[in-house]
């Protein structure tokens, strides 16, 4: 008989090159994580703390790489001892997420130690692509995943992420950062980094910007009831006066229109100490570089994909991570995935399609290539709409959605071989990791 926990039983860790998420115990409800924490520790001497001087911070992640195990481990042990309550009865099993640039040997001696140094009573890893893919309830995807200094490109199929058409692209969310320094040398980095999340930094689509385009949409729907109140709404607000007094000075024409962010040519941010900072057009000038490096890598994981696994991975398209929240990335990126990987096919003929027939991007298949030749779509990848806890935070950080979903499945359904216990661990050892 299978192994299983409770819900308060299990423990979701998500490791990143800056911050760590985590969470003891799945509510009823799916929440974002209640625990974050930069991913660091301290070597004194020959040891590790969990506190010290910054010339003794050691930052076991770089680029989703493990560069230092043992502060690694350390790390991981600390997260799962704080989160333990004292009172515990039975010790948490443990769900990590993982990435696609930890190596076999790594996950071994990762799960050795977790087994025989931390306790566990149960593991499982998975990686950080199937989390988001579970986040959007989708079996195969393409999953963009921009962190801080890298990006992780995951081809996902039938609910696994296939290895080999995987690819860590060497830049992320700070490369932006870096850009925003060079061409505003006056700002210290907290003041970049403050810049970046003000909303006044923003990816343009030409000549518009996501916020634009999404204003202009809704524009667009609501022309058709110009001179409609919602009396119920406005009732219901508790500022009938305020709001309707508002309404006839727009009438009126007194209330200019404020402008799009992108119409100004200066625009001003608060960073953290409270000072206002004015900055002009610079601030657009961001993201062609990671841009660049996301689409090379692309083409990479797209070249080393079958045809029907491309066009399913295709159609659920997923751009995540927190280094892709600023206004704008990701529809331009989606713009230049289209440019570049489309196929534009053409209507049916009955004459032979010549062999110099117009086609988009980088794909340029001959009239004998058209039943082969993908993506022929790509879309992005929809986000249910039953997580509400999560539509005020965004979605940026999904994958710790689909992370608690991925636990709830392995550690409360009672099927067999979904996860490590420690038996299984005593019978096999920690190679035994790969197949979980």
């Amino acid at each position: 008989m299978s192994l299983v926990f409770r819900d308060h039983q299990i423990l979701v860790i998500s490791p990143g090159s800056l911050t760590t998420q985590a969470q003891m115990g799945l509510a009823e409800s799916l929440v974002p994580a209640l625990l974050e924490t930069q991913t660091k520790v301290y070597r004194d001497g020959s040891r590790f703390a969990t506190t010290g001087s910054e010339d003794q911070a050691v930052w076991p992640l770089k680029q989703g790489e493990i560069a230092d195990e043992a502060a690694f481990h350390f790390f991981l042990k600390s997260v799962y001892k704080s989160a333990v309550r004292a009172d515990a009865v039975l010790p948490p099993a443990l769900y990590l997420v993982s990435s696609v640039a930890w190596n076999r040997r790594q996950l071994e001696g990762l799960t050795r130690y977790l087994f025989e140094e931390v306790g566990v009573p149960a593991l499982s890893v998975c990686m950080s692509g199937v989390t988001n893919a579970y986040a959007y309830a989708t079996a195969n995807a393409l999953v963009i995943d921009v962190g801080f200094e890298k990006t992780e490109i995951s081809a996902v199929v039938d609910s696994e992420v296939n290895l080999h058409a995987s690819r860590i692209a060497p830049l992320g969310g700070n490369s932006i950062n870096t850009r925003l320094s060079q061409l505003l040398p006056d700002l210290s980095e907290t003041q970049v980094e403050d810049l970046k999340l003000s909303g006044i930094v923003e990816t343009l689509l030409g000549d518009t910007t996501l916020a634009e385009q999404a204003e202009a949409e809704v524009r667009g729907k609501g022309e058709e009831d110009e001179g409609v109140i919602d009396v119920a709404a406005i009732v219901s607000s508790g500022r009938t006066r305020e709001i309707l007094e508002q309404r006839e000075r727009e009438l009126k024409g007194q209330v200019p229109e404020k402008k799009a962010n992108a119409d100004l040519d200066q625009n001003t941010f608060t960073d953290r100490d409270g000072v206002e900072h004015t900055v002009g057009r610079e601030r657009f000038n961001i993201g062609h570089k990671l841009i660049a490096s996301i689409i090379d890598t692309v083409a990479l994981v797209h070249a080393d994909l079958k045809p029907r696994a491309q066009q399913q991975a295709w159609e659920h398209v997923i751009i995540t991570g927190r280094g892709s929240a600023v206004p704008g990335f990701k529809v331009k990126l989606l713009a230049r995935l289209e440019e570049e990987f489309l196929v534009s096919r053409p209507p049916l003929m009955p004459e032979p399609i010549p062999n110099d027939a117009a086609t988009m991007g980088r794909q340029t298949p001959s009239d004998s290539d058209y039943l082969t030749q993908v993506p022929t779509t790509i879309r992005l990848a929809k986000m249910a709409d039953h997580f509400p806890e999560w539509k005020p935070k965004g979605w940026d950080t999904a994958g710790f959605l689909g992370a608690q979903i991925g636990a709830k499945q392995t550690f409360t359904s009672g099927f067999e071989n979904l996860f490590l216990s420690r038996q299984d661990y005593n019978e096999v050892g920690p190679s035994a990791a790969a197949d979980y």
